[in-house]
Parts: structure tokens; C-alpha cells; sequence
């Protein structure tokens, strides 16, 4: 095989390789219909690295809960929606952001969740939903955060089903990371329980 092959095909496989990589690692783009979260698209990409309080998540929620399955049941949880993501029992990922990370204290009150003693703003635990139904939450008290779990709680929206029903997330259920590029301050439908 001549050397001028030779050349090619290892820059071929090389390209080939990066392509791959980028494809698999880079971002993609999504768009959030759901009032949990600012409407509007984000970047999307598979977490590497640590996960930092901040960070907004893609992840599935645990449904061996109570709180869980009483959301399946009443559609707070989403399913059966468009996109590649998919969770256990057919469950869109949620989009929440990372309220509390390993070795954090999370408190949970009436009056909402703090972390390390800050309490988070628009996080009070909701007692009953709009059909006035009553709503399953964690046990009110202070949470020790273990290694490789994350409390995602959103204040954006004071309806929003997070972890303040259904408990901590494994990192493993974390999915993909988020961050905003075109959002927009309005949602037509912040009057119903959600996850998404």
C-alpha cells in the first residue's frame, strides 16, 4: 500500500473518530414546553465531570416512590412525549434544576426547602393539588445529601413536582445537563402540577 494511502486512511480514520466523538459529546439542542423550567430551547449534552448545585438536569425520577406513583397516576409526570430520552415506564425526563449536591443539608418544611440553611424561594411543599386532592411529599426534616445523589428542586414555578415529593436522584438517572440560549418568561398552563 502506498505511503499516500497509508496517509489517507489514518486521517480518515482519525476524522472519523473525531466525528464520532463530537456527535456522541456535544450538544444538542432542546426545547421546553413545560412550566418548571423558563419555556424555551436549551444546549443539551451528557454530563461528564462533577455536578454542581446550579446546574440545570435532564434526569428521570426515581419511581419507586410513593410520591412517584401517584404522579404517574395523576399525570403529573410526563409520558409519551417526542424526543430520544426515555425513562423507565415510557417517563419523559423531568428538566429541574440542581438544588443540592453530595454532603449538603436539605431541610424540608412547610414552609419550603433549605439548603445548608438557605431556604430556597418558591419551594413551599404543596399540600393539595387544583382537583384538591392531597399531595404525597418526602418527610418534613433535615436530609443529609449522600455521595452520588442530587436533590432537584425548581423554584421557577411553585407547582413544580420535584424533589420535594419524590426524594433525591441517583447520578446515574441524571441524563444530560441544560443550559438556556432562547428563553422566554410566559407559560400558558402554570396552573397544574408538574414535573417536566
Amino acid at each position: 500500500m502506498s505511503s499516500a494511502r497509508t496517509r489517507f486512511l489514518g486521517w480518515g480514520t482519525a476524522l472519523l473518530a473525531v466525528i464520532i466523538f463530537v456527535a456522541w459529546t456535544a450538544p444538542h439542542i432542546m426545547y421546553n414546553f413545560t412550566p418548571s423550567m423558563p419555556v424555551g430551547f436549551y444546549w443539551i449534552w451528557r454530563p461528564h465531570g462533577s455536578i454542581k448545585a446550579g446546574d440545570v438536569a435532564l434526569a428521570c425520577v426515581p419511581l419507586d416512590t410513593p410520591a412517584a406513583r401517584e404522579g404517574l397516576r395523576r399525570h403529573y409526570l410526563p409520558t409519551h412525549q417526542f424526543g430520544g430520552l426515555r425513562c423507565p415506564g415510557d417517563v419523559y425526563p423531568v428538566v429541574k434544576p440542581v438544588a443540592a449536591v453530595p454532603g449538603d443539608t436539605v431541610t424540608l418544611s412547610l414552609a419550603g426547602v433549605a439548603v445548608d440553611h438557605r431556604l430556597l424561594p418558591n419551594t413551599a411543599i404543596i399540600q393539595a393539588d387544583p382537583q384538591d386532592r392531597p399531595v404525597r411529599h418526602m418527610p418534613l426534616g433535615a436530609y443529609r445529601v449522600p455521595a452520588s445523589t442530587f436533590w432537584l428542586i425548581s423554584g421557577f414555578n411553585r407547582l413544580s413536582f420535584d424533589s420535594r415529593y419524590w426524594g433525591p436522584v441517583p447520578r446515574a438517572d441524571i441524563l444530560r445537563l441544560a443550559v438556556p440560549f432562547l428563553t422566554f418568561p410566559w407559560h400558558p398552563s402554570k396552573g397544574a402540577i408538574h414535573a417536566d
